[in-house]
């Protein structure tokens, strides 16, 4: 990565080509392509907080995972509704075209209480419209936050009215498996953040 003030290059994680590597974070595009053999595979970018990656979803995966990576679609438009994160598993790999990951497994990646196994969810994501958003409403989410320790991450979405999204990955843990976090958040918030 490129340090903004120095613009200096520094490598902070080195996985060895050909390693098994687990990812996770939001998909930011899907790009449909045409194997020779007519069959469809995806290129995915994948982001979280540090930076983005490029996966590599060849036909048989790109089948299997096709509706979570498309996430919850409308019906009448098309279009994605909200962000859609996933989880995956796959194989460094370096060439002259970057690093890259050819994944052979993708799942959805459970967030804001909705499963995630016997230890809840793992992970919340809290989306505020930027006109709703102050450094009150931060205070009031942190002691909200303060009063449900726990191990899961908070990341906190600022969306801006032109549609661009901020995004900041809070230092603190929770317990989202409590329901009563969730509704004060939402609360506070407002319903479906």
């Amino acid at each position: 990565y490129t340090t903004p003030v120095t613009g200096a290059t520094q490598t902070r994680y080195q996985v060895p080509e050909g390693e098994s590597i687990r990812l996770a974070g939001m998909v930011s595009s899907v790009q449909k392509k045409t194997t020779k053999n007519g069959d469809s595979m995806a290129i995915v970018t994948l982001e979280d907080m540090e930076g983005e990656i490029t996966l590599v979803v060849f036909p048989k995966l790109s089948k299997e995972c096709a509706a979570t990576l498309a996430g919850e679609v409308d019906e009448e438009t098309g279009e994605t509704q909200g962000d859609v994160f996933v989880k995956v598993s796959g194989k460094l790999e370096r060439s002259d075209r970057g690093v890259q990951v050819i994944a052979y497994e993708c799942e959805p990646l459970q967030l804001e209480g909705e499963g995630g196994g016997p230890r809840g969810p793992v992970a919340l994501a809290v989306r505020v419209r930027s006109d709703r958003f102050s450094s009150d409403t931060m205070a009031k989410l942190s002691a909200i936050f303060d009063n449900y320790p726990g191990a899961q991450p908070v990341t906190l979405f600022i969306e801006q009215a032109d549609g661009r999204k901020f995004r900041a990955e809070l230092p603190l843990g929770v317990n989202v498996a409590s329901q009563e976090l969730l509704r004060q958040v939402e609360e506070l918030v407002g319903p479906g953040a």
